[in-house]
C-alpha cells in the first residue's frame, strides 16, 4: 500500500473523531516503524514529473527506473506542442468561477470545461485521445466534461481521482475546477489526491485551473509544499 495516497472516504463527522480515515496500513506502519520499507524505484512516470512527488511524499528517496530520454520521443512527437519537452508540465491559468451543479452536491467550472475542449480539438488528434484521460475531482464537473465532449463528437476518457487510482495513460489532462474569492477548494485540501492525479501521466501532464485560488487555499497534509 501507500499510506501518501488516497485515504478511506468517511462523510460522518464521529467517524472522522475515532480515527476511521486512517487505514489500518497506515495503523500497522505506525506500530512496526523498524519492519516499514519502502519500494522506491518507479517505473511510470516521466522524471520531471517524479522529482516533485519524490521531494514532497516521499522525502526525496524515490528513485527512476527509467530515463528521461525513455519518456521523451513521445512528448516531442504529441501534437499539442509542449514550451519545454524536457519538461513536459503545464499550467494552464483559467479564470472563470466554480459553482454548484445542478445536482446541489457538487461543483463545474463552466469556463475550465471550455478551454478543455478546445486544447483536445486542437491539440489532440484522435489516435493519441486513447492514450489520454481527463481527471477532475468534482462529479458535477465529470458530467460536464462528458456531456460536452460528446456534444463535439470527442471520444476520450474522463475519470474521477478516487475512480482513477491505480491506473495510468500517456497523457494526463487535469481539471481543478474550484476558483471562487476565498479559494475555497473543498476536498482538494488533501494533498493525498494530488499526488494520486499528477502520478498518473507516463509521458506529459497538463493542468486546468486557477493559479491564485489554488495557491492561496489552505491545505490539509504535514507535508510543507515549496510553492
Amino acid at each position: 500500500g501507500d499510506p501518501q495516497q488516497l485515504s478511506p472516504t468517511v462523510l460522518h463527522p464521529k467517524g472522522k473523531q475515532t480515527g476511521m480515515h486512517i487505514s489500518l496500513f497506515e495503523r500497522i506502519m505506525k506500530l512496526n516503524p523498524e519492519n516499514n520499507v519502502l519500494l522506491e524505484t518507479q517505473y511510470r512516470m516521466h522524471p520531471k514529473i517524479a522529482e516533485f512527488i519524490s521531494n514532497t511524499f516521499y522525502e526525496g528517496k524515490l528513485e527512476n527506473g527509467l530515463t528521461k530520454e525513455e519518456r521523451t520521443n513521445k512528448v516531442f512527437n504529441n501534437a499539442f506542442g509542449w514550451p519545454n519537452r524536457d519538461f513536459p508540465i503545464v499550467f494552464i491559468n483559467v479564470d472563470g468561477k466554480d459553482k454548484i451543479s445542478s445536482s446541489g452536491t457538487s461543483y463545474i467550472n463552466e469556463s475550465e470545461c471550455l478551454t478543455l475542449i478546445k486544447i483536445i480539438q486542437r491539440k489532440f488528434p484522435s489516435i493519441e485521445r486513447k492514450n489520454t484521460c481527463i481527471i477532475t475531482p468534482y462529479l458535477g464537473q465529470k458530467e460536464l466534461l462528458e456531456y460536452s465532449l460528446f456534444e463535439n463528437n470527442i471520444n476520450i476518457e474522463v475519470s474521477s481521482v478516487d475512480s482513477f487510482q491505480g491506473q495510468e495513460r500517456d497523457f494526463i489532462i487535469i481539471n481543478t475546477v474550484r476558483n471562487n474569492p476565498n479559494s475555497e477548494i473543498g476536498f482538494l485540501k488533501d494533498v493525498k489526491r494530488l499526488n494520486v492525479s499528477i502520478t498518473r501521466a507516463k509521458y506529459g501532464l497538463i493542468i486546468i485551473g486557477n493559479a491564485n485560488c489554488l495557491y492561496n487555499a489552505k491545505i490539509e497534509n504535514k507535508y510543507s509544499i515549496n510553492r
